[in-house]
């Protein structure tokens, strides 16, 4: 028995409506969810950002118990921060910007002018006098951390926003100023 196109038509349609009754109810849900996503993004990178310095000066302190509390709460944040159905919250890799970047403090820094990142995976940092070596930086798993080590063996992580317009850095907000 062959099936005329109306009738196939009319069947996938069936098969829609019975999954989901109401498209434009479904519809609309999605559109709200993204909205409230949209509007929760600035707060959620602030909250993660202000743990990760947390995190940073715990781990300078030397206090594993800290610096392990704050790294779940960054992992719960993160988890439930998540776009739908498991996308990634930024769909620009920052593999894919870093390259020859340089980023300057959205206020006086008191010791940075700016940063930049090479195209080998090197973060140079410009002292407002002087100058400092340029060091290797590795991309960590979650796609939004750079980690790197300091000349005296300290250990850093940057975390970019979402959007890849900032990160943080000792509680200094570096933004792109190249385009």
């Amino acid at each position: 028995m062959k099936l005329t196109a109306i009738a196939a038509a009319s069947l996938i349609t069936l098969a829609h409506t019975a999954e989901n009754p109401h498209p434009e109810l479904a519809a609309a849900r999605t559109r709200y969810e993204k909205a409230l996503a949209d509007a929760m993004r600035p707060v959620r990178e602030k909250y993660l950002a202000e743990l990760q310095q947390l995190k940073n000066r715990a781990m300078m302190m030397k206090n594993l118990e800290l610096a392990n509390a704050i790294d779940q709460e960054l992992k719960t944040i993160g988890a439930a921060g998540a776009a739908p159905h498991g996308a990634p919250m930024s769909t620009t890799k920052l593999s894919a910007i870093l390259p020859n970047s340089t980023w300057i403090p959205e206020k006086d820094s008191g010791y940075y002018k700016s940063i930049s990142f090479t195209a080998d995976k090197k973060i140079i940092r410009h002292p407002k006098s002087g100058s400092e070596p340029p060091l290797r930086y590795e991309i960590e798993k979650d796609g939004d951390t750079l980690s790197f080590e300091r000349e005296d063996g300290a250990k850093l992580k940057i975390r970019f926003s979402t959007n890849r317009q900032t990160f943080q850095m000792n509680d200094i907000t570096y933004r792109r100023s190249d385009p």
